[in-house]
């Protein structure tokens, strides 16, 4: 993130911070769910409930609460990661670029004014033309590529 570090006010976000913490908790859960959804027993397939009947919803609700649970507590080790958190701040308007370098994942999120929102597309392309995608990451057809592909065509 050097090349982003040196060109965009960009600012790494402290592991103690709120954000971070809930950033990281749900890549967490989202990479045991795709590479060892063994880990969760019989919650690793959580029904969809009768959206029509509201104890359906609940029992939902309550499994995905246990789930999520049982996920936060996991050690750090079933799922090791290397997570950081950036952001580019103009005014009130926000940049957030989430990266694992261990799982090689890199995503882009912002928010603000059409003006700003502007400057951050601008941005985002740039950073996803930089850092790239890799031949494994075209061949799978990876998330990676897809966020790459529909910000170059936006």
């Amino acid at each position: 993130m050097q090349y982003a570090k040196n060109h965009y006010d960009l600012v790494e976000i402290n592991p103690a911070a709120t954000n971070w913490i809930e950033r990281q908790k749900n890549l967490k859960a989202s990479l045991i769910m795709q590479h060892k959804p063994e880990l969760l027993g019989q919650r690793k397939d959580i029904p969809k409930p009768d959206f029509h009947n509201e104890e359906s919803v609940k029992n939902f609700l309550n499994e995905m609460e246990i789930r999520n649970k049982l996920i936060d507590q996991m050690p750090d080790n079933v799922i090791p990661m290397d997570f950081h958190l950036y952001e580019i701040k103009i005014g009130e308007d926000l940049m957030e670029i989430e990266v694992d370098y261990t799982w090689n994942i890199f995503g882009i999120s912002y928010s603000g004014n059409k003006s700003v929102i502007k400057r951050f597309k601008k941005i985002a392309r740039d950073l996803y033309c930089y850092y790239g995608v890799s031949e494994e990451d075209i061949k799978n057809r990876t998330k990676r590529y897809s966020s790459l592909v529909t910000e170059l065509s936006s």
